[in-house]
């Protein structure tokens, strides 16, 4: 999809590889201590049911592996904002950020953390998404409670611009954040 020096975006596939190691990644506790935690347990008939359309025999968000030195560590999806991506709060905030898209990610392997693949990731990602789709803003939703996700999309340009309920735990809530591109 798209590379630059050892870092790589791929499609992910509807196979019984890609769908395992998702759940690997998904069964590691410094995972789920930050991402799908509240779906745990994971295995590979839960990964196709929640990631299985995702792949690019699927219709939906589009899911991708980030590879690094030819080995996939982690995840990443991208979607055009559509009125139910976020719970937003009002519809003037959904008709501004309807040109982009929206992200979402994590990097699988906890030892791999605080090397700078995710930023880089996201920088592979927004030239990807500008290039073919000429975006001008991409969105991500972190969980207010997560500081590290907090902090990494801070970290790579995305300003806050509303807190929203959390997409998938009504009991939470995350920071709807935008980076202009």
């Amino acid at each position: 999809m798209i590379s630059e020096d050892n870092l790589a975006l791929r499609r992910i596939r509807n196979t019984g590889a890609d769908m395992k190691l998702l759940a690997d990644w998904l069964s590691d506790p410094g995972v789920l201590e930050y991402v799908y935690g509240e779906g745990a347990p994971w295995d590979t008939e839960k990964v196709k049911r929640v990631f299985g359309d995702k792949t690019e025999d699927g219709g939906g968000e589009a899911g991708c592996f980030i590879v690094l030195d030819g080995k996939e560590i982690g995840y990443m999806q991208y979607y055009p904002i559509r009125e139910d991506s976020y719970k937003f709060n009002d519809r003037d905030t959904y008709i501004r950020l309807k040109p982009g898209f929206g992200i979402d990610m994590f990097i699988g392997k906890p030892e791999l953390w605080d090397k700078g693949i995710g930023s880089r990731a996201v920088g592979l990602i927004t030239e990807y998404l500008k290039n073919t789709y000429n975006i001008p803003l991409l969105c991500a939703d972190p969980e207010t409670g997560n500081a590290r996700a907090v902090h990494f999309f801070q970290k790579v340009g995305f300003e806050r611009i509303d807190i929203v309920e959390n997409y998938d735990d009504r009991t939470k809530q995350s920071f709807l954040t935008v980076k202009n591109i």
